[in-house]
């Protein structure tokens, strides 16, 4: 079995001799090489740059990587992971074509024409034998054979959503899945397959924070709760999902865009050229051509001076400074010095 060449030795004894429970890595490309590997906040390289592509471990500490061609599973060692499939292929997202990797600790996959699902340990723990497969989340995804759409677990129990209308379903989100019924109307199902939210809006989005976005028959959008009420009436021209952390999102009201809150008040920051959508808490915000982040009371957190930056995720974001990318803490703290050419967000593993 191939293997993958590994550097900082000492770390990996660390992860091997004291047991840590958690650990936070991202993919890093270093200067002179267009390939990927992995670092730590260290911001020590402990996977040698070896992959065309090399996406965000799970949080079990399984990451997938395309090297010359193909898919592989490699595990914090580097090694390459045995699959219990061959000539690998994934998911991949619909909007940008990237594929997902790991969610849930599962990562859909297909074999014969089929979809199922391995874990951590390459095993085919959901058989291949769906038409169609969404990600996993909260435990559970949405599963399509023969027409019929089904909830299926992450043991692989499988329970069939029982209404033949559905035209489409998407995947969970807060134990919620979007579904499209006859009329092309939207609406939720929980995972026991039964509506809680009769299809009813023209266009909706994902639960986050309690919170869903949602269009009404006249072509506004307001914020539902769980129960299909509206939290806050509908009265926006587009809307992103709310950021549980922060409790915020990013919508347009009357062309101009906004922060609403989960009471419906609309907040706006001026020093900015532009709203971005909060993520774990803050949001960047762009000043005199320069990058920093911004907290629900509309204050700077951490000042810009950044050229580039993403989003907050696991406490941690990634942000670009004379033409190199380091790692912050939500406090602005440094916490690796930008070297490298380019980077992945921080992931939490476990």
């Amino acid at each position: 079995m191939k293997k993958v060449i590994t550097l900082g030795c000492i770390i990996i004894l660390l992860f091997e001799l004291t047991g840590l429970s958690q650990t936070h890595v991202y993919g890093v490309r270093v200067k002179g090489s267009k390939l990927w590997g992995y670092a730590d906040l260290e911001g020590e390289v402990f996977i040698e740059p070896a992959f065309k592509l090399g996406f965000e471990f799970s949080e079990n500490g399984r990451a997938l990587v395309v090297p010359k061609k193909g898919f592989e599973l490699i595990d914090l060692q580097g090694k390459v992971t045995d699959v219990e499939v061959e000539k690998l292929k994934v998911i991949t997202d619909p909007w940008s074509g990237i594929p997902e990797g790991y969610t849930d600790g599962l990562l859909c996959i297909k074999q014969n024409n089929k979809w199922g699902a391995l874990d951590s340990d390459g095993k085919l723990v959901i058989p291949a034998k769906y038409d169609n497969l969404s990600i996993f989340s909260g435990g559970f995804a949405i599963a399509g054979i023969d027409q019929q759409f089904i909830v299926v677990n992450k043991s692989g129990q499988e329970t069939p959503i029982r209404d033949p209308a559905l035209k489409a379903v998407k995947h969970f989100s807060e134990d919620l899945a979007l579904v499209k019924g006859q009329e092309g109307k939207w609406g939720y199902i929980n995972t026991t397959g039964e509506f809680v939210i009769s299809p009813q809006y023209s266009s909706a989005g994902y639960f986050s924070g309690g919170l869903a976005w949602a269009r009404d028959q006249n072509g506004n959008i307001g914020f539902i709760d769980k129960e299909g009420n509206w939290a806050i009436n509908p009265r926006f021209s587009a809307a992103k999902d709310f950021d549980a952390v922060s409790g915020m999102a990013l919508i347009t009201f009357n062309d101009v865009k906004h922060y609403v809150n989960k009471e419906g008040t609309l907040s706006t920051f001026e020093q900015t050229s532009k709203l971005y959508p909060f993520s774990d808490g803050l949001a960047i915000a762009r000043w005199n051509g320069k990058i920093g982040f911004i907290n629900n009371n509309m204050e700077w957190v951490i000042q810009p001076k950044y050229t580039a930056a993403r989003a907050f995720h696991n406490g941690y974001a990634t942000v670009e400074l004379n033409s190199r990318w380091g790692v912050i803490d939500a406090e602005g703290n440094v916490i690796v010095e930008p070297k490298f050419m380019d980077v992945r967000d921080v992931k939490l593993i476990h």
